[in-house]
């Protein structure tokens, strides 16, 4: 008997040691969700995207304009998708974008030539979470909604008609419009919707807890605030009302330097000129590994690595 409650007492130390020295999971360790690209890179138009050892991006050129995909080491570049496209999401099926007369959602399936259409609805954003495709529209109805990435059960989340919106940890962020500028959040599902802030806000990023954000009361000067509306803090005097959040960086477009890319900690420390002969002025900031993309209008396209080094001409 003796022997048994000695056995006993020796097995639930050992499950008690197994136990305590197995990792749980923290809430920072959690699988991230899947997504179609990142939010720096929705709110910059999705004009790159990446999927494992491929980059999608989109071109025009004076011969073939649409989505190209290139391997991450530069080689294997091909054009994928002929005409128009931005806000590019891969999902886990295809390739979806915002395209066509009607910039409609399209679908392009891997392995396949010919494009389906998602969503005849005049879209301006749209971001993928998850099985569903966000998106804004102002015809034939306004509003944000959500669709499946089938195509199916289409609901509609709020009558604003929102942009620059960011779909993050279960929340929509949007700018309610062009003329109110009024930062708001909403569920995924629609529920909850207030207001972030009275401050005007005319271009946001969400990433982690901080929004971070352009302040036009400023003179377009970058700040950022918890996504709960508080902490609010300046990060440079210097002008971003084009930006890209990333590793914990900020890549932006300077006001005070004839529009020069620069980079900054997400803190306000290390500001850092990248680029100081650039060979166009540019509209949309892509972060993807260690590369910075550069649209222009025209939608011509350079990269350089975030350090500032290998300058290429994407053509």
């Amino acid at each position: 008997m003796r022997i048994r409650n000695n056995g006993l007492l020796l097995l639930c130390i050992l499950l008690f040691l197994t136990s305590s020295c197995t990792k749980q999971p923290e809430r920072g360790e959690l699988p991230e969700i899947s997504r179609g690209n990142t939010t720096g890179n929705a709110s910059n138009g999705g004009m790159v995207c990446q999927q494992g050892d491929w980059i999608y991006y989109y071109l025009d050129n004076s011969t073939n304009h649409g989505i190209y995909k290139i391997r991450t080491n530069g080689t294997e570049g091909i054009i994928v998708i002929h005409g128009y496209a931005d806000n590019i999401n891969v999902g886990e099926d295809g390739l979806y974008y915002i395209g066509g007369y009607h910039s409609s959602i399209l679908k392009l399936a891997f392995g396949k030539d010919q494009t389906t259409v998602i969503c005849n609805d005049i879209v301006r954003d749209m971001s993928i979470v998850e099985d569903w495709i966000y998106f804004n529209t102002y015809h034939p109805e306004s509003g944000i909604f959500r669709i499946r990435t089938d195509g199916t059960k289409k609901i509609k989340l709020t009558e604003d008609t929102g942009y620059c919106m960011n779909v993050t940890n279960d929340w929509v962020y949007y700018i309610d419009s062009e003329y109110k500028k009024k930062l708001y959040k909403m569920r995924v599902d629609g529920t909850e919707r207030m207001k972030v802030c009275d401050d005007h806000i005319s271009f946001i990023n969400v990433v982690g807890d901080w929004i971070y954000y352009t302040n036009p009361e400023d003179s377009g000067r970058l700040y950022k605030m918890r996504t709960d509306g508080t902490d609010k803090m300046k990060i440079t005097e210097d002008i971003a009302r084009i930006f890209n959040v990333s590793d914990s960086w900020v890549y932006y477009r300077s006001g005070l330097d004839h529009k020069k890319l620069y980079k900054i900690r997400i803190d306000g420390t290390d500001r850092t000129k990248l680029m100081d002969d650039q060979p166009f002025e540019f509209e949309h900031i892509s972060v993807v590994e260690d590369w910075v993309y550069c649209h222009s209008r025209a939608n011509k396209v350079f990269r350089v690595h975030t350090d500032g080094t290998d300058f290429q001409l994407v053509e």
